[in-house]
């Protein structure tokens, strides 16, 4: 058997434009958001566009020196480690030695792109963290699977559109019974980092006989240390999440879940639970049935509240039809 090199089906023109673009230092090609393929753009707009639409708010993300960053990792890598040896035992020899080997193998630090929104109008970008190989990326992944088991639990949650139909199709509904839909208002990085974690935690200590095989102590731990310490590059700047969490980074979505299901059960659910029969929520998009009050003076005041309510936690509320 002799290997042989595949022949091209580009043309020499073709080949000749890649090449060119992948030399060249004045244009990117960048991924598109919804898996809507690849975009050429021009470095200096994706650089403006970056720090214009993300790392620029001040509320959100905090620049960093090189010394500065530096010495987050250095406290990261003590805190981990003292982690490791506290808690690894406890969570299993497989646990254990997948902490250990991403803590020994892991130096970079992660890594901040945007993709392309171009089905808006006008474009926009998506922040994302690439955290692979990172230094909190392994304990990231461990928080991620322990909190799943409780974001799968929450009253919104549905597996999959198949199921959401079986779902629907259980309902007999009456007439003037509405559709509505709710998308959340950058979900990810307005969620308060501290009030976050103080209700996960809470959350999570009040309900500790629901998830048995959950090891709650170490959970919150290592989620604090994970939130409190995203620490990133951006071409050879340094920066620090403030607020909220990064797409791409561990554990989201499971994190911004669990803290928004947290505040469907407190305000939402119980308070509308004669007007909002049927209410699921996939990540940031909501989906429900709205059942009319008695009195249309009622219902109005009722919807209103709702929507109050609902925008309390950045949603924006829409009326999808009437059946």
């Amino acid at each position: 058997f002799r290997k042989r090199r595949g022949r091209s089906n580009l043309l020499p023109h073709q080949l000749r434009a890649l090449q060119a673009l992948a030399r060249s230092k004045d244009l990117l090609v960048v991924q598109c958001d919804k898996n809507l393929g690849p975009a050429v753009i021009e470095t200096a707009t994706y650089v403006r566009r970056v720090l214009d639409d993300h790392l620029l708010d001040g509320e959100t993300y905090r620049r960093l020196t090189k010394t500065e960053a530096e010495s987050y990792h250095h406290t990261i890598t003590t805190k981990l480690t003292r982690f490791i040896e506290k808690y690894g035992r406890d969570l299993g020899t497989e646990v254990w030695k997948f902490l250990e080997h991403h803590l020994a193998e892991s130096t970079a630090f992660p890594v901040f792109y945007a993709t392309i929104k171009i089905h808006k109008e006008p474009w926009a970008t998506r922040p994302i963290v690439s955290c692979s190989g990172s230094l909190l990326y392994g304990l990231g992944v461990w928080v991620d699977t322990q909190l799943q088991k409780v974001a799968t639990e929450q009253a919104a949650y549905f597996k999959s559109s198949v199921v959401l139909k079986e779902q629907l199709m259980n309902f007999d509904l009456p007439p003037g019974a509405k559709l509505f839909k709710a998308d959340a208002v950058s979900m990810y990085t307005n969620i308060p980092t501290l009030p976050a974690i103080h209700d996960i935690a809470l959350y999570l200590r009040t309900h500790a006989e629901e998830y048995p095989g959950v090891n709650v102590t170490a959970l919150i731990e290592a989620l604090t240390l994970i939130m409190l310490n995203n620490v990133f590059t951006f071409g050879d700047t340094y920066w620090l999440q403030v607020r909220g969490t990064a797409m791409g980074k561990p554990p989201a979505p499971p994190y911004p879940n669990i803290f928004f299901a947290i505040h469907e059960e407190r305000s939402i659910l119980p308070a509308f639970e004669e007007n909002v029969p049927f209410y699921r929520r996939f990540i940031d998009d909501v989906f429900g049935i709205w059942l009319p009050s008695r009195w249309r003076v009622d219902d109005a005041a009722n919807w209103q509240r709702f929507q109050d309510v609902m925008n309390s936690h950045r949603y924006a509320v829409g009326i999808l039809g009437s059946l």
